[in-house]
Order: C-alpha cells, then sequence, then structure tokens
C-alpha cells in the first residue's frame, strides 16, 4: 500500500513540475523562426494531445511538420504555410494517445531547407 502511495505522490510532483520546465525550455527556444506549445504537458492516458507551431512570419516559409514519436507510437502532420502571409498559430490536435513518453519536434521548412525545429516533450500514464 505504501508503494501506490508513493507512486501517486512522485507522479503528481512530476506532474507539477512539467509545466514549470516545459516553460523555461519554451523560452530558451523561442529565440528562433520557430517555437511550439504543448499541452498537457503531463496526462492520464489515452489523452488528446494539442501542439502548437508558432512561426515567425517570412517569405520563405514553405511549411512546418509536427511528429510525435515514443518509439512504440509515431504520428506527424504537415501543414502548408502561405510564406509571410500565413498566421504565426498552427495546431494540431494528436487524439487518444496511448501511455508512453513522446517526443514532439515542431519544424519549420522554408525554401532552402530546414530553418529551425522546436523539440518538447510529453508524458502519459
Amino acid at each position: 500500500m505504501k508503494t501506490i502511495a508513493a507512486e501517486i505522490l512522485l507522479t503528481m510532483c512530476l506532474t507539477a513540475a512539467l509545466p514549470a520546465l516545459s516553460h523555461v525550455e519554451a523560452a530558451a527556444a523561442s529565440r528562433g523562426p520557430v517555437d511550439a506549445r504543448v499541452e498537457p504537458p503531463a496526462a492520464r492516458a489515452p489523452s488528446d494531445v494539442l501542439i502548437e507551431a508558432i512561426v515567425e512570419p517570412d517569405a520563405d516559409n514553405r511549411y512546418v511538420e509536427v511528429v510525435i514519436d515514443s518509439g512504440a507510437f509515431f504520428s506527424s502532420s504537415r501543414i502548408e504555410l502561405d510564406g509571410e502571409r500565413a498566421p504565426r498559430k498552427k495546431e494540431v490536435r494528436f487524439r487518444k494517445l496511448p501511455a508512453g513518453s513522446y517526443k514532439v519536434s515542431v519544424t519549420l521548412v522554408g525554401t532552402d531547407g530546414r530553418r529551425g525545429t522546436a523539440v518538447r516533450y510529453v508524458s502519459l500514464w
């Protein structure tokens, strides 16, 4: 019984700490042409995960690719951009993801290739 209580307490502490760490990582990564926000950073599975790509407007922007990968589960989405006229924010929702630790990559591609990548993490238990 004590082991289960300890696991619940640890899960609660990690869940509380992840948004703060994600915010620090987001602030450090926001200096480039692409940034990302993930909601929720931790949750019970199966869960929907919303990924917001934040792109600096530029005439050379062509598309943004969002990848979510846990090793056991992989999915991706490619969103075309209309250069500097494209909205700054694009959202992708991955529905009912199974339990796992996920790496989320948001990559901006322009006329001359990759312009930048933002990486975030999601934990579903």
